[in-house]
């Protein structure tokens, strides 16, 4: 039996086969859920009862997808599961550090993190996984998925069921919608990794200030010393009864030149014996 003959095998099946194919689409993530719903919407559901049975159906089929994941997850264990996912996850666009941002994401607020990700695309389906290794309770875990299942499908269902009816072709008009859910969710796929590798890329930190003293106290620090030894040469053939002494004080009375470090020198005159 092909998969488009068992395809249409479940599709005539009933309530119970639309159950199946949206756990089918919750545990094998090979045709995303808006494509799938919207085509569901267009092609089975002629008229407001059956849109009502179609979202309870696909509703409960998402949310024991969601189960399963969240029981392999609290089966197997965080090491395991990582091991897993690191070697085979980018087969089912599931990647290691996507992963670690939805077990992240659960340190937060259990139940409104799993009531969001049902409502985005490939986080919808994996969600449940870190949901079970950290063992998430599971009365909250299974409320909040239905709810996000709930709002997800119905939203998608209704609009595949406004196709349907509009005086446009349904297919073209289908093809036109579901060509820009794919854009929008590239876009945002592409905004999320940028905003990734910008939080992974080390941080420009500002250069430390300098410590360094002003600049006419350096100049006389350094380069000051044969200034100071010029003024005082000059002071001396201008004043021959001077006299040079060190001094730590720069609050003395005399005349005070700033040295190198804390040396400071003053001139002070002496007084002429009678």
């Amino acid at each position: 039996m092909t998969a488009p003959h068992f395809v249409a095998v479940l599709l005539a099946s009933g309530f119970m086969g639309i159950v199946l194919i949206a756990l089918a689409e919750k545990l094998i993530p090979v045709v995303p859920s808006y494509v799938l719903l919207i085509f569901l919407g267009m092609t089975l559901v002629p008229n407001k009862q059956d849109l009502a049975l179609m979202v309870v159906a696909t509703t409960l089929g998402s949310a024991s997808g969601g189960l399963c994941w969240y029981c392999l997850g609290r089966a197997i264990g965080a090491q395991r599961i990582e091991a897993f996912v690191s070697k085979f996850g980018r087969f089912g666009f599931l990647s290691l550090p996507l992963y670690q941002r939805m077990a992240q994401a659960y340190l937060r607020n259990q139940f409104r993190v799993t009531l969001l990700g049902q409502i985005i695309p490939t986080v919808r389906i994996y969600l449940a996984l870190p949901a079970g290794v950290l063992r998430v309770a599971l009365r909250g875990f299974l409320v909040a998925t239905l709810l996000g299942a709930l709002i997800w499908n119905a939203c998608l269902l209704t609009l595949g069921y406004a196709l349907r009816h509009s005086h446009r072709d349904p297919l073209t008009v289908g093809l036109m919608v579901v060509g820009g859910l794919i854009l929008t969710e590239l876009t945002v796929f592409l905004g999320v990794w940028r905003l990734s590798r910008v939080a992974r890329a080390p941080r420009r930190t500002a250069p430390a200030k300098s410590t360094r003293p002003p600049i006419s106290s350096w100049a006389c620090g350094i380069n000051g010393q044969a200034e100071i030894k010029r003024r005082l040469l000059l002071r001396a053939a201008l004043c021959p009864h001077a006299t040079t002494m060190p001094t730590d004080d720069p609050s003395h009375d005399g005349q005070s030149y700033p040295g190198a470090g804390k040396l400071r020198l003053r001139v002070q005159p002496l007084e002429r014996p009678e």
